[in-house]
């Protein structure tokens, strides 16, 4: 490991930048972990919370690839983990967002070792996402959905212990909005305005239209 962290710090002195001392043994921490995720056995997940059960009466709001920026709302021309997401083929339009992010300043957050479930098994390198393309259920009154995580938000991205856990989502001004969903889902469910809806992750989609789409097929 140290190996490499030298051979890191190498590359990037020859690019006419140096590591510190600090970045260094910052990145040897976090390196650190990811081994020792990767390394152990795998364990149960010890967040309270987390399971087959439905998130319940979460405020919900609609949002799309390519929105244009406004007052107060950078939009979504780009997603979290997508440059030019407006032409991404490979996105399902049943798609959703959820607050929380494991990577953040190119390097994976080092609580996701042990707050995602499913980290030790999907992890393939630092800073590469193991949550793009999660299916989750959402349900509005009688009717149920599947979409796939494809952004982060609304306004958080550090709320793990919502998305995995058993809090609430954090106050906003979009009646603390903890999910959102996108156009082919709103119209679906008949989600209108800022709405409530129940929604929980699932390993797979059970046969609708979000499995008819040509992108689901080559994930």
């Amino acid at each position: 490991m140290r190996a490499a962290l030298c051979f890191i710090a190498l590359t990037v002195s020859a690019q006419g930048q140096t590591f510190g001392r600090a970045q260094v043994e910052a990145l040897d921490v976090q390196h650190s972990l990811l081994d020792q995720a990767m390394s152990s056995k795998p364990s149960p997940l010890r967040i309270p919370g987390f399971g087959p059960r439905w998130k319940l009466h979460i405020s919900t709001t609609v949002f799309w690839r390519g929105e244009a920026p406004s007052a107060g709302d950078p939009g979504n021309l780009s997603s979290a983990w997508v440059k030019e997401w407006r032409s991404d083929p490979t996105l399902n339009p049943w798609y959703v967002a959820l607050p929380y992010n494991d990577v953040q300043n190119g390097h994976t957050r080092p609580e996701a070792v042990s707050v995602i479930p499913w980290f030790k098994r999907e992890f393939v390198r630092d800073g590469q996402t193991v949550l793009k393309g999660k299916w989750v259920a959402i349900r509005h009154g009688n009717k149920v959905c599947y979409a796939q995580w494809e952004d982060v938000g609304p306004f958080q991205v550090d709320h793990w212990q919502y998305v995995f856990g058993n809090e609430r989502p954090r106050p906003n001004r979009n009646r603390d909005a903890g999910l959102d969903v996108s156009p082919a889902v709103q119209q679906y469910l008949g989600i209108t305005g800022i709405d409530v809806c129940d929604w929980k992750f699932v390993d797979r989609p059970a046969p609708g239209p979000w499995t008819a789409s040509p992108a689901y097929v080559r994930r």
